[in-house]
């Protein structure tokens, strides 16, 4: 879809009505709504309310639908009839039906502030096509833009958001983002498993037939961050880390070959939703915190009060109805370690100083697969200790030890 929406001289988008059988305004026999004005009596002078395309055609029933999305984001010209006026954008310029002249889009995925009205009067984000530079700070952007959007089905999570990952030129696993070209690739796809689900405390995840539990297409609700964009260069024998997928076959393949085996066969079908992960594993256990606070506490598997935080959702299993997220508050449980080096700002300068470690935190499945049902992080360590399939991380702000064990787990 992305290079049909690219390759189009023009989409053409009908943001008035509530379904497909509404016609465009003005041009069928739907009527225009009339908009506000003020004639000064023998002056001839006429004041026009100008509707604010972005405003309007965000409120508009076409702006909530899931699939909609690819629809302004990858066509280069794009003819938005509302239920007032006509709105014009491409990559160079944006028109208002009554406006006198044409604007240049206002980059708002680039953070810089513009004028509120501008901003109300353009309808789509502006982002350069494979700008491999800033291309997981766009993602985060249309990713938050796309899960405030509804579906019919929810076989459709996925594929509906699909496009615009190829149209940020990027790979993804059943949704997770990754890139060949980045130094470790495996391990920066781990770290962006590592989103996070809302904190509110009515905020159940329901979770989706046939997707994996470390995607965030499997889950139902809101998420409040996506991982993390980038890792950085540390010592190979802590990073360590590999990841392979499976195809339907039970071939395991690895990241690469999986890319190469997708341009073949064109779609995720050929592939299980299975991550095989071999990293580093440890347990810990977690602990309510009063009402005020959000995240439960964190310790090691002694009891030893490790500081971080966990996010552990409230999820409901269709298939296991009996399952219930205050399960993680009684016993240890085990956690797929990441780890990182970790850098502070010192007189404005970066400097590297101890590691920044976090995890999935999974619960074991029967058939001896893990499904991941929450996350930790924000853990500093300054010290480590490794020697073969053996790691020891300590922090001086804690009491806390892991003791990490190289494995090889499969997750569901």
């Amino acid at each position: 879809m992305d290079r049909i929406y690219g390759g189009a001289s023009i989409t053409i988008v009908n943001a008035a009505g509530d379904n497909s059988d509404c016609g465009l305004p003005g041009v069928s026999e739907v009527t225009r709504t009339p908009v506000d004005s003020f004639t000064f009596a023998g002056t001839g002078v006429r004041l026009v309310r100008i509707p604010l395309s972005g405003r309007v055609i965000e409120r508009s029933r076409w702006a909530s639908r899931g699939w909609t999305l690819q629809e302004g984001v990858l066509s280069n010209r794009r003819l938005v009839f509302t239920s007032s006026h006509v709105y014009y954008q491409c990559r160079k310029w944006w028109c208002h039906e009554f406006l006198p002249t044409a604007l240049s889009p206002v980059r708002f995925l680039e953070g810089l502030q513009h004028d509120d009205l501008l901003q109300a009067m353009q309808a789509f984000p502006y982002y350069e096509k494979h700008d491999t530079a800033r291309w997981w700070h766009t993602f985060v952007v249309l990713m938050d833009q796309y899960r405030s959007r509804s579906l019919t089905y929810d076989s459709d999570a996925l594929i509906a958001f699909v496009a615009i990952l190829q149209g940020l030129n990027v790979n993804h696993f059943w949704g997770i983002p990754f890139r060949l070209e980045e130094p470790y690739s495996d391990a920066a796809l781990m770290w962006r498993l590592l989103w996070k689900t809302s904190s509110r405390e009515d905020a159940k995840f329901v979770l989706r037939d046939g997707f994996p539990t470390w995607s965030w297409a499997a889950w139902k609700g809101q998420l409040a961050s996506y991982g993390r964009g980038y890792t950085r260069s540390i010592d190979e024998n802590i990073l360590e880390l590999s990841v392979a997928t499976e195809t339907i076959t039970g071939e395991r393949c690895s990241l690469a070959d999986y890319c190469s085996m997708l341009k073949v066969h064109g779609n995720l079908d050929f592939f299980r939703p299975l991550l095989h992960v071999q990293g580093w594993m440890t347990t810990m256990r977690f602990a309510r915190k009063g009402q005020e606070d959000v995240w439960p506490y964190v310790f090691d598997c002694n009891g030893r009060l490790i500081r971080g935080e966990a996010n552990i959702m409230d999820v409901v299993l269709p298939k296991e109805p009996e399952w219930n997220s205050s399960q993680f508050f009684v016993g240890t449980w085990p956690v797929l370690v990441l780890v990182d080096r970790a850098v502070r700002t010192n007189d404005k300068r970066p400097i590297e100083r101890g590691y920044d470690v976090a995890g999935l935190i999974l619960k074991p499945c029967e058939d001896g697969n893990y499904q991941t049902l929450g996350k930790v992080d924000r853990i500093h360590m300054d010290m480590v200790r490794s020697g073969g399939d053996r790691l020891e991380l300590r922090g001086n702000s804690s009491a806390g030890v892991l003791v990490c064990e190289r494995r090889s787990i499969t997750l569901s």
